[in-house]
């Protein structure tokens, strides 16, 4: 009886990677910036309510905040609505939306969670500002790759 050949090269399969689909991108990183935004919307009140403004030096963070957060805003709308399969439609009246002062963080409040939960029901991990994949075996998960236009 022959012994096997202890440095021979493996002869089992491997596995095929899973690899996201780009919709799944595009929902993570419109998800991804629509965290940021809300991040950027609550610092930006919690700044107005803390630093007087009538000083200019006082006045100038808070109005960077205020300026950049309907830009990611609008940017992750605009990235998450087609991921999510809105109409033109909608997607404009979510545009409008969020040139309403208090509506535009509901709308985000809104769109997040319902692109949670459609990470969710794809089989990705959700956290607060990464989306992951179970693997197959073990606890282990992989990352979901970030969209690059």
């Amino acid at each position: 009886m022959q012994k096997p050949d202890p440095y021979a090269t493996p002869q089992a399969e491997a596995g095929q990677r899973q690899t996201a689909d780009p919709a799944s991108s595009h929902v993570a990183d419109g998800r991804r910036l629509i965290v940021f935004s809300i991040g950027l919307y609550l610092c930006a009140l919690l700044a107005a309510l803390i630093l007087p403004l009538q000083r200019i030096a006082a006045g100038y963070p808070v109005s960077v905040l205020v300026s950049a957060a309907p830009v990611s805003a609008l940017i992750g709308v605009c990235r998450l609505t087609p991921a999510l399969g809105c109409s033109t439609f909608q997607k404009v009246a979510l545009l409008v939306l969020m040139c309403v002062p208090f509506a535009n963080l509901v709308t985000l409040l809104l769109l997040h969670a319902r692109a949670t939960g459609v990470l969710r029901d794809a089989g990705f991990r959700v956290g607060l500002l990464r989306v992951s994949r179970w693997a197959d075996s073990g606890s282990s998960c992989t990352s979901l790759p970030r969209f690059s236009a």
